[in-house]
């Protein structure tokens, strides 16, 4: 009995001691992180996952009746389909609650303003473009999402700046903000600055 514990901690040792040194051979910048959680995404991995996920989701994202007419042909927002799209770009889980809460206060804002001031012919301002893009040609950007150029403008261990463009004469280029939180790195904010 004493010498098959024995032996069992042998073994034990053994792989530990062994497991500890494989560990210590992979190379630093091999990945971004070396966490128990294999869930763990740095910051352009999180970008590009959403990238990828919009892309895929652009259509359904782009049928949400956000703005539409009331019983005048007044423009107005619909809120409920504002709540379902914001629902369904959170679903990505690559956004922070702060980024839906700049969307939904968005929503709000154009809400009291139409209410205010009624347009019939000309789509408001801001409602003829990609909202998460900031582009009415979004496809220029998530048709070529390997060739994303990464700029790490400002970078810690729970808060990151991240500059993204592409090598096409006039493209977009934009700065993404970024938290970690419990969930791992989400965008807080998209900013274009073209």
């Amino acid at each position: 009995m004493k010498l098959r514990i024995i032996k069992t901690l042998l073994l034990c040792l053994f792989l530990f001691h062994f497991s500890c040194a494989t560990f210590a051979s992979i190379p630093k910048d091999t990945c971004s992180y070396v966490s128990q959680s294999s869930q763990v995404q740095s910051p352009k991995e999180v970008i590009i996952q959403f990238l990828k996920w919009y892309k895929i989701n652009i259509e359904k994202i782009n049928k949400f009746p956000i703005l539409i007419k009331d019983s005048a042909d007044n423009f107005m927002i619909n809120k409920t389909a504002c709540n379902n799209y914001l629902k369904f770009l959170n679903s990505s889980k690559c956004l922070s609650p702060r980024y839906i809460a700049y969307w939904r206060s968005f929503f709000d804002d154009k809400a009291t303003g139409l209410q205010s001031n009624p347009v019939q012919s000309d789509i408001p301002e801001g409602f003829d473009i990609d909202f998460v893009l900031s582009t009415q040609e979004p496809e220029l950007i998530l048709y070529h999402i390997s060739q994303t150029i990464f700029k790490p403008q400002s970078i810690t261990d729970t808060f990151a700046v991240i500059g993204l463009s592409w090598p096409v004469e006039d493209g977009m280029q934009y700065n993404v903000e970024m938290h970690k939180n419990k969930q791992g790195w989400q965008i807080d904010h998209i900013a274009t600055i073209n």
